[in-house]
This record gives C-alpha cells, structure tokens and sequence, in this order.
C-alpha cells in the first residue's frame, strides 16, 4: 500500500504548540482508528529533525543549549537523534506518517532535501503543509515572546525578526516541489470552528 508523510513546516508562532500537543495526546487513536502515525519522541520535532539535517548540527539553537561544542560530539548527537527517530517510525504498521516540526522552515533546501530523502525510505507520497501569518502581525508576537527572553526594544528595532516568507517558501519548493506545498494562512484558521487545532486536525 502506498504510504504519504504530511509534513508541517510552516512558521513559529502561528499556534503550532496548540495543535502539536493536541495531536501528540491522541497519537494514539490516530494509529488506531486512522492509521496515522505520529512519532513519540515529542510533540514539536523541531529540535530532533533540525539537530539531524542540518550540515553541522552546532548550528541549531538547541544543541548550543546543550553544551555540544565539537564536531564527535555534534556527530554523535546526531545519530542518536537519527536512530531514536528511525526505531520509533518502524515500531509501528500506518499509512501516513504525520511530522511537525515549525523550526524546519528555518533550513536551507539541502536539510530539507536530505530529509525529504530520508523519509523517503518510508513513504512515496508527500503533503507538506506550510503556515503563514501576516507579517505585521507575525513581527509584533515574535518581538514579546523575544522580550520575554531577554532582548531589548533598541536591539530588536535595529535587527528585525523578519518571517523571510521568500526564501523560506523557495527552499520547501525546491526540496519537495511546490505541487506537494500547501499554504495556510493563520488569520484564516483562527476564525475556523475549532480553531488552529481544528483546522489543522481537518488538514490532516
């Protein structure tokens, strides 16, 4: 039978912990009842998929966290991530692999296509769907949570938090062919029944 991976890529702070987590609490009567799988490891994957593809994984926010400072280590981490993933895919019989990982919108195309050809070992059918947010709106909710951690006004003015849609956008194109991007808009979602958690579980 043929297998598809809906993969979520799209933007922070367009209610992805909201749907992730709800998603998460029920994975298993997505298995279940809709042969869906979605992975144990944690309900944001963005940490575990990004730390994996990207060339050097040092370069992701948490693994700097974590203290990984050489490239054994980095490497090291990695294939743990790689191989935790990989025994959990396989632990179970599905049809469609679900992901959802906002940071990976953040990768260049060459993550995104080692990805693409990695999960491609599981699956031959792709939906990535990619959340957008107003930008306006989108800069105003990125600059609180950033003062919440510490940043100054005068700092983010001077740098600003820009979503980047453009290359953004380019890269999954370019990874997984803009036949298999879908483009949902945050504003819209909200004002749907059940929210981003109900259009998002409607997507799926």
């Amino acid at each position: 039978m043929e297998r598809t991976c809906i993969l979520h890529i799209g933007l922070p702070k367009t209610g992805t912990t909201s749907f992730q987590n709800a998603v998460f609490a029920h994975r298993e009567i997505l298995l279940s009842d809709l042969r869906m799988f979605y992975p144990s490891i944690d309900a944001n994957l963005t940490n575990s998929l990004c730390a994996t593809f990207l060339d050097d994984p040092r370069k992701h926010v948490s693994v700097k966290v974590m203290g990984v400072a050489t490239i054994e280590q980095a490497e090291k981490l990695r294939r743990q991530y790689r191989e935790a993933l990989e025994r959990d895919i396989e632990s179970a019989d599905w049809d469609t692999l679900v992901l959802s990982a906002e940071g990976l919108s953040n990768l260049p195309a060459t993550s995104l296509t080692a990805l693409r050809e990695w999960v491609s070992r599981y699956v031959s059918r792709w939906r990535v769907l990619f959340w957008l947010r107003d930008p306006v709106s989108y800069v105003g909710s990125n600059m609180q949570e950033m003062l919440k951690g510490g940043y100054t006004v005068d700092a983010m003015l001077s740098d600003l938090p820009l979503p980047n849609f453009k290359g953004k956008l380019s890269n999954a194109f370019q990874a997984f062919g803009r036949e298999t991007v879908e483009l949902t808009s945050f504003e819209e979602a909200v004002g749907k029944p059940g929210g981003v958690v109900g259009t998002f579980c409607r997507e799926l």
